[in-house]
């Protein structure tokens, strides 16, 4: 068993309200935020002052201890305060992709019970049609320029003395719906207490030896928890700061690193190709960066290392269930390409299909559990199916593949589950496909990845017409530019008769891709 992360008398100190103030008393002068956007600078202190007078507002509008709140957001220094305020008022933050169209839109809402929405401007025309399909009980709050029945954001920063009541906030509160990406079916909303949040922060300034004179730069969106659990919070933890970008940009990446002083950066999915790939940047080796957090090391990380003067790091992780290994700074040299080894707080085995673990250098499904209280999310919202289908033996089942060495490090070794990893977002074949069979004129499809010159998935799609020789009713392509987030619409679609089965008369995925990048490389 590894060795706990935390005494069990400090759990019940892990409430934003708390850490904020214990944070503001002793870091108060020094910057926690710096918007990038704006180049407005935020002290300790002020995060302090600015998000109590939020959570106060947002209780003068009705939302309150135990409200859903959808939020609908671009990265801002309005959201990450925004975000402290309901925790801080013990409200659950339900974050959405603000891109989601209309359709994904109303089944997030009802996936997290939501009553209250607050929103960019932006996002107004996709909410109108969703909040036709669900009706709120509480305000819609937009940010930015608006007409119509709405809370204007600007209202949650008036100065206001007739809220003096403290904020009544316990670490089992439920402070985050965290949405998957469905990768076995359609996606689920994952419970983060206050503590939950604020452990698994703490998880990873352990792990990594994050400082107190560290600059996180965060371009990841903050409608992933890995920008603030895996960034914003363990600076507020540590004593850090924080830099904070609109999105990721490759033009603008080494700019922002120089202007900011960031010391580290996190890099999912392809967004590490497409650095190594772009043309050399006067500023890309003039930088305090001294660590880069990646998952997995590319097969180029030694090279990368080289050509940008960083150090990589790496971890193995989900949301459904926290990061419980971590390869830091000080990991042996021929570790490079692990995930790294057990953190504190968590037990993890390779098993085989009868849940029996497996010998070194053996490949089976990672299962992971926790040994300290609330270190991992409390399960699927109002999903006890999944949930019984994720935890067996008393073990949670990630789905996914790897191996440990003889030393305890493990090395990734693909997804069991159903998913296409592009553009850092994972996405379900499944909701494509259950998109595409409602496409007038689509008799049955089938979505698989198939390899990007990124090193990730592109999303496929073989498709069979209900007229095969008329062609399709309608242009799919466009549907799917209408109904589906942009990184979920194909970049390849074909048309078939009939699909290759397995014995079992299921689609055989596993031959399309193989025709399919066989006629991508003729």
């Amino acid at each position: 068993m590894s060795e706990t992360i935390i005494q069990e008398s400090e759990i019940s100190q892990l409430t934003m309200d708390i850490v904020l103030s214990s944070a503001a008393a002793r870091w108060g002068d020094k910057t926690y935020l710096h918007d990038l956007e704006t180049d407005r600078r935020y002290t300790y202190q002020d995060i302090d002052v600015i998000s109590t007078t939020m959570a106060r507002n947002l209780r003068a509008i009705g939302i309150g201890k135990g409200t859903h709140v959808a939020l609908l957001m671009g990265n801002s220094a309005d959201l990450l305060l925004l975000y402290l305020a309901l925790a801080r008022v013990g409200a659950v933050a339900a974050p959405i992709n603000p891109e989601a169209p209309a359709r994904l839109m109303a089944y997030y809402l009802d996936l997290c019970e939501a009553t209250a929405v607050i929103a960019d401007d932006v996002c107004l025309p996709a909410l109108s049609d969703a909040l036709s399909q669900h009706s709120l009980a509480g305000p819609v709050v937009v940010r930015g320029a608006a007409t119509g029945n709405f809370v204007p954001f600007s209202r949650l920063y008036e100065e206001t003395e007739t809220d003096q009541a403290p904020f009544d906030v316990r670490f089992t509160d439920v402070a985050c719906l965290a949405l998957t990406s469905g990768t076995t079916g359609p996606s689920k909303a994952v419970v983060f207490t206050q503590a939950t949040m604020l452990l698994v922060a703490k998880s990873y300034a352990e792990a990594f030896d994050y400082r107190s004179d560290d600059t996180y730069y965060i371009c990841l969106p903050l409608f992933h928890t890995s920008g603030l659990r895996g960034a914003a919070w363990v600076a507020l933890l540590k004593g850090g700061s924080v830099a904070l970008a609109r999105k990721f940009s490759v033009s603008r990446f080494w700019d922002d690193i120089h202007r900011s002083q960031a010391t580290t950066f996190d890099l999912l999915g392809a967004m590490i190709s497409f650095l190594w790939q772009a043309p050399a940047h006067p500023l890309e080796r003039s930088h305090r960066v001294r660590m880069v957090r990646v998952a997995p090391v590319p097969p180029y990380g030694r090279e990368f290392e080289e050509r940008f003067g960083v150090r990589l790091v790496s971890t193995y992780g989900l949301t459904d269930a926290a990061a419980p290994v971590a390869r830091g700074l000080d990991a042996p040299d021929d570790k490079f390409f692990s995930c790294g080894r057990l953190r504190p707080g968590f037990d993890l085995r390779v098993v085989d299909a009868d849940d029996l673990q497996m010998p070194p250098s053996v490949t089976g499904e990672i299962i992971i559990r926790a040994n300290t209280p609330w270190l991992m999310p409390s399960g699927y919202y109002n999903n006890s199916a999944a949930n019984a289908a994720q935890w067996r033996n008393g073990w949670f089942h990630t789905g996914d593949l790897g191996w440990l060495d003889e030393d305890g490090y493990l090395y990734f070794a693909g997804r069991a589950k159903e998913v296409i990893r592009r553009r850092g977002q994972n996405i379900s074949a499944w909701e494509v496909e259950n998109f595409l069979r409602n496409i007038p004129g689509v008799r049955d499809c089938a979505v698989y990845p198939v390899t990007s010159p990124h090193g990730e998935d592109e999303v496929a799609a073989s498709i069979v017409l209900k007229n095969p020789e008329a062609g399709p009713e309608v242009d799919i392509l466009q549907r799917c530019r209408e109904g589906l987030l942009p990184y979920m619409v194909p970049e390849h679609i074909e048309y078939r008769t009939a699909f290759p089965l397995t014995p079992s008369q299921k689609i055989d995925k596993t031959a399309l891709r193989r025709e399919f990048e066989a006629r991508l490389q003729s």
